[in-house]
C-alpha cells in the first residue's frame, strides 16, 4: 500500500476508503483497515471521518535526531556571516535532535555539473547553500541525486530549487519609508559591491531599487557610494561631517555595516534616532561595541537561517516542501 501511495498520490491527495483498499489488495477489511491506522501513525495518512483518507507524507515520518544538515557556503569567504545562517538553522534544527555544520566549500567552481557531485557527496540528510550567486548548474545536479537542497538565491532559469530569499525590493522600500518617518529626508546608499549609480545594475540592484522607488516619491535626495571606488572613504567621512537631523546612512551589507560604524566611532558620532541603518545584519541589529544597537532594515542571517531550516524539517516530516518553493522573508 505505501508502494502504492509514492508512485500515484502526491501529498495532499484523498487516498482510497478503507474498503476499496481491501478490494484493491486482495485482504479482509479489518486488514486494511490496519494497515490505515498504522499509515496515520507513521504520519504517512490523515484519517478523518467523514473526510476520508488524505496523504501526508510520502514515506513514515519517524524520529529526526541524528539528521544532519550542512550550511554550505563558498570558499574563501570570511565565517561570520554563514555562521549566521548556522546559528539560525541550530535554533530550528535542536528541537528535532538535527546536527548543524558549516563547511566553505572546498570545490573550485560552483559552475558545473561536478560542483553537484560534490554537494552529493558532503556528510549531510540536507544541505544549505547560502551566498552562491551562480551556482544553478551544480544545484540542478544535486538535486537530480536526490539532495535535499535549499538555498538564499533564487535563479529564474531554475525554479524548482527551494528558497528562502530576503525581499529585497521590499524591504530597501521599506528602508527609506522609515528614514523619512523620523524625518530623514537625504540619504547616503554605502555599498562594498559595484553598483553603478547611473543605471543601477549589480547584486544589491533590488535594495537599491527598492528603496528609490519610495524616495522619489518622498522627494528625498539620494546619493550611492559605492566604497571600492576612489576617493569613497572621503566622500563618506564629508557626509559624516555634515550628518544632522536631516541626514541618514543605509548600508546594504555587513562589510559596509563595520566601515560605515567604524567611521561613525573615529568621530565620535552618536547612531541615534535613525541616522544609521542598515540592510543586512547577522542579527535582528547590528551590534557594534561603542554604538548604541543599530536597526535593520533586512531579515537578519539568522532567520533566514532558521527558516531555510524548516523548510527542510517540513520536508522530512511530510515528504515535500511544500508551497510556495519561493519564499520571501
Amino acid at each position: 500500500m505505501l508502494r502504492d501511495i509514492q508512485t500515484n498520490y502526491p501529498v495532499g491527495a484523498k487516498y482510497l476508503t478503507v474498503r476499496e483498499i481491501a478490494t484493491k489488495f486482495g485482504v479482509a477489511y479489518g486488514t486494511a483497515d490496519k494497515a490505515v491506522r498504522r499509515l496515520a501513525q507513521d504520519g504517512v495518512a490523515t484519517v478523518l471521518q467523514g473526510s476520508g483518507i488524505t496523504i501526508r507524507a510520502l514515506a513514515p515520518q519517524g524520529d529526526l535526531t541524528g539528521k544532519r544538515i550542512c550550511v554550505l557556503a563558498p570558499p574563501g569567504m570570511s565565517h561570520e556571516e554563514p555562521e549566521a545562517f548556522r546559528w539560525g538553522a541550530e535554533s530550528v534544527a535542536r528541537q528535532e535532535g538535527i546536527e548543524v555544520s558549516l563547511v566553505l566549500s572546498t570545490y573550485g567552481s560552483a559552475l558545473s555539473y561536478g560542483f553537484g557531485d560534490y554537494i552529493a557527496g558532503l556528510d549531510a540528510d540536507g544541505v544549505i547553500a547560502v551566498f552562491f550567486t551562480n551556482a544553478a548548474l551544480g544545484f540542478y545536479r544535486a538535486l537530480n541525486l536526490g539532495v535535499d537542497l535549499v538555498s538564499d538565491m533564487y535563479y529564474e532559469e531554475f525554479p524548482v530549487l527551494p528558497v528562502v530569499q530576503t525581499d529585497n525590493l521590499g524591504n530597501g522600500r521599506r528602508a527609506a519609508e522609515t528614514l523619512r518617518a523620523h524625518g530623514r529626508d537625504q540619504a547616503l546608499i554605502v555599498s562594498c559591491n559595484g553598483i553603478d549609480p547611473s543605471v543601477c545594475h549589480g547584486y544589491f540592484a533590488d535594495r537599491v531599487e527598492g528603496f528609490l522607488s519610495y524616495a522619489r516619491g518622498a522627494k528625498m535626495e539620494c546619493r550611492i557610494l559605492v566604497l571600492t571606488t576612489p576617493g569613497a572613504m572621503s566622500m563618506l567621512n564629508a557626509f559624516l561631517y555634515q550628518l544632522d537631523k536631516r541626514k541618514a546612512v543605509f548600508t546594504l551589507d555587513v562589510e559596509s555595516n563595520t566601515i560605515v560604524a567604524a567611521q561613525f566611532l573615529r568621530y565620535k558620532i552618536p547612531a541615534k534616532d535613525h541616522n544609521f541603518m542598515v540592510y543586512d545584519s547577522l542579527g535582528d541589529f547590528h551590534l557594534q561595541p561603542g554604538l548604541d544597537p543599530i536597526p535593520a532594515a533586512g531579515p537578519s542571517l539568522e532567520k533566514l537561517g532558521a527558516a531555510l531550516a524548516a523548510k527542510l524539517v517540513r520536508k522530512w516530516k511530510t515528504g515535500a516542501f511544500g508551497e510556495p518553493l519561493r519564499e520571501l522573508v
